[in-house]
C-alpha cells in the first residue's frame, strides 16, 4: 500500500470477519509501524477468516488487509500486527 501521498502518521485499525467489520480496534492510532492489541474483547467469537484492515485516518479509500487468521476459543492475550501483507483494492 503506497501511503506516500497521505498522512501515514494516523491510521484506523479494524478487525474483519470475511467482509464484515467485527470490531474497531483503534479509530485513530498514531502509526509507529506496529500495534499491540492487548485488551482483546470477550465479545469477539472464535472462528476462522478473521483479518485486520489498516486504513488512512484521513482517506478511508486508502487501506490494506492482512492475510486471514483464526481466533481460538477463550483467547486471552495479545495480537500483534507488525506488517500485514497488503491487499489493496
Amino acid at each position: 500500500m503506497d501511503l506516500d501521498r497521505y498522512d501515514r502518521q494516523h491510521v484506523r485499525i479494524e478487525l474483519y470477519r470475511d467482509s464484515t467489520r467485527a470490531y474497531t480496534i483503534s479509530s485513530s492510532y498514531s502509526n509507529s509501524g506496529s500495534y499491540t492489541w492487548s485488551n482483546v474483547s470477550n465479545s469477539i467469537g472464535s472462528g476462522t477468516r478473521y483479518r485486520i484492515k489498516v486504513s488512512s485516518y484521513y482517506d478511508g479509500a486508502v487501506y490494506a488487509f492482512s492475510d486471514y487468521f483464526t481466533i481460538s476459543s477463550r483467547y486471552s492475550g495479545t495480537i500483534t500486527v507488525s506488517s500485514p501483507n497488503p491487499r489493496t483494492p
